[in-house]
């Protein structure tokens, strides 16, 4: 068994292994090293509403976060083990984290679902036989 938490999600970040941990506070992001050790909470890093509103890469953490009028993008740096704000977003999240968040290997893009009305439209194509 890896831990004995409550976590629903898990990505790895060079040797460490980055996991949530529900809380009643919120959700908790733990690290423990990939090859078994002991497990700490990325102390400074700020409690998320939702288990998938982050997404680890090799240098550490990137999150989502949302109030009633505000929603940004923070980044938890594993190396110096602060977090901080990188920029605000225009549209809020999707609830509960929608699909999750993911960041491209060079950590120059980053991907969220946001929070919009869905619509969907019904096309007839014809002539196909």
């Amino acid at each position: 068994m890896f831990t004995n938490k409550r976590a629903y999600r898990a990505a790895v970040s060079g040797q460490r292994v980055i996991f949530n941990a529900a809380t009643p506070s919120g959700v908790e992001l733990w690290s423990k090293p990939a090859d078994g050790g002991i497990e700490s909470a990325l102390e400074d890093m700020p409690h998320l509403k939702y288990s998938d509103s982050w997404t680890a890469t090799r240098r550490g953490v990137y999150y989502t976060q949302a109030g009633a009028r505000t929603a940004t993008v923070g980044f938890y740096d594993l190396a110096s083990r602060h977090a901080h704000v990188v920029r605000d977003l225009q549209e809020v999240p999707a609830p509960l984290g929608g699909l999750g968040i993911s960041a491209s290997q060079d950590e120059h893009w980053l991907l969220y679902t946001r929070n919009a009305q869905w619509q969907g439209d019904i096309m007839v194509i014809s002539g196909l036989w």
